[in-house]
């Protein structure tokens, strides 16, 4: 198990990565579950650069078999 950062005061981490075969990936073995932002309750999780542009992909599933994709939007509703 590793642990990078902490969830408890005003701490931050940063992962840079280069331009090499590999880029950076996140890999694990059969029915693992990877979970972004998990137990954040406010802020913002961003996907993608604020300069991507041209043919910059976000990829979601890649494999060779059926894959399903499921985005979930939950719409607040405001009372005034």
């Amino acid at each position: 198990m590793l642990t990078l950062g902490s969830v408890t005061g005003a701490g931050s981490t940063t992962i840079l990565v280069g331009t090499g075969a590999a880029g950076f990936t996140v890999d694990g073995v059969t029915s693992s579950t990877y979970s972004v932002g998990a137990s954040t309750t406010t802020g913002t999780i961003v996907i993608g650069g604020t300069a991507q542009s041209g043919a910059t992909a976000i990829t979601l599933g890649s494999s060779s078999a059926t894959s399903t994709v499921i985005i979930q939007v939950v719409q607040e509703h405001l009372l005034h």
